[in-house]
């Protein structure tokens, strides 16, 4: 899943009904894995390999808000939290976000076809499942309404208040978690933050910018009216077939908590 519904889930999880200062840094680590390939040192394969399992030193605990990210992002591919995370695409797992996205592949593949750059099938399963992320995200940021603007501006402010307050220790609790230089970490904190302003952030969560991101992610080039409606179409299909919101958010915090994978603030 992406960004907002991770700081969804963590947020209810957590059962706050407001995030005091102090604990705003928490949503940055929560969504780490999806920012730190912001730059080349990291990719998506390193961000979701380590293990789920890995003791985590008191002095570290914040790190475990990152694995809250890891064991969603299983539950949303894989339909269950794998004692060896996965370093490679399955697309024949049952998690929800494979298993809807099967609906979309066919529509993919005609889509790059006729945008000339033809893909295997396992190449448009891939991409199915990131549509069905993306509309997912954007589903839920729709449904929830006011509560929406609550939840962007805290990931905003969480951004702002760890990247001005708190990136020393950010950099290398993360540094630790990944085993990485925290410098690293610390430069990819600040490029998130400069990019993923309030202003960027509302316009990432409509339709048009979901479709930008899916065309710039897989390299779609210029949408034209023929790939602009194609795009779209199977866009509005993927937010279709997540209306079953509960099917995934609900039992989602229930599947972490009975792990005893992540304890609560």
């Amino acid at each position: 899943m992406l960004m907002f519904t991770h700081t969804w889930l963590l947020k209810n999880y957590l059962g706050l009904s407001s995030v005091p200062e102090e604990l705003l840094d928490l949503f940055v680590y929560n969504i780490c894995p999806d920012f730190l390939p912001i730059v080349s040192e990291f990719n998506a394969a390193m961000t979701h390999s380590p293990s789920r399992f890995r003791p985590i030193p008191q002095n570290y605990r914040k790190a475990s808000c990152i694995v809250f990210h890891l064991l969603v992002d299983d539950i949303s591919h894989y339909g269950c939290i794998d004692e060896e995370p996965s370093t490679f695409f399955r697309q024949n797992a049952n998690g929800y976000s494979y298993v809807r996205g099967r609906y979309l592949v066919d529509s993919i593949i005609t889509l790059f076809e006729k945008a000339g750059k033809p893909l295997d099938h396992m190449r448009a399963a891939y991409r199915s499942h990131m549509i069905i992320e993306m509309t997912f995200d954007l589903s839920l940021y729709i449904l929830l309404g006011e509560e929406s603007k609550c939840l962007v501006k805290l990931m905003s402010d969480a951004l702002q208040y760890t990247t001005t307050e708190k990136l020393q220790e950010f950099s290398e609790i993360v540094g630790w978690f990944y085993n990485t230089d925290p410098e690293i970490v610390g430069r990819a904190t600040i490029m998130c933050a400069e990019r993923y302003t309030l202003e960027s952030l509302q316009r990432h969560l409509t339709l048009q910018g979901k479709m930008n991101l899916f065309a710039e992610k897989f390299e779609l080039g210029s949408l034209n009216d023929t790939t602009y409606q194609g795009l779209r179409n199977i866009m509005l299909h993927g937010m279709d077939l997540v209306k079953d919101y509960g099917d995934f958010l609900r039992p989602t915090i229930e599947t972490i908590r009975n792990s005893g994978l992540f304890s609560s603030y």
